[in-house]
């Protein structure tokens, strides 16, 4: 065997480099295409936590409420009653993100 066996010729080369280029660009779209998300697009509501009936443990179980935010619901919930509806807490920090975990009836 002899080293130019090994070699390519221009058609050939040209050929593997499209082919790469080709390989990367699908790639690409791939990953900029995919866009994970954190909030889940569909919670059955037997799976949300009731904000009027829930103890501090199981609305620290609600993704992104902590304790703080949960010590504040049930200061809210102790001094006003029960919430009519979630958006009652849409000034609290994260809102967005655990207003799909909870609702306000069973």
């Amino acid at each position: 065997m002899r080293v130019s066996d090994f070699l390519l010729t221009d058609g050939e080369l040209l050929t593997l480099q499209v082919r790469i280029i080709t390989v990367i660009l699908i790639i690409f779209l791939v990953l900029i295409t995919f866009k994970p998300t954190l909030t889940p697009k569909f919670i059955p509501s037997s799976l949300k936590v009731n904000i009027n009936t829930a103890d501090i443990n199981r609305l620290q179980d609600v993704p992104y409420i902590g304790e703080k935010t949960a010590n504040l619901i049930i200061e809210m919930r102790n001094k006003k009653g029960y919430f009519k509806s979630v958006e009652e807490l849409k000034f609290l920090p994260n809102f967005d993100k655990f207003k799909d975990y909870i609702k306000t009836e069973d």
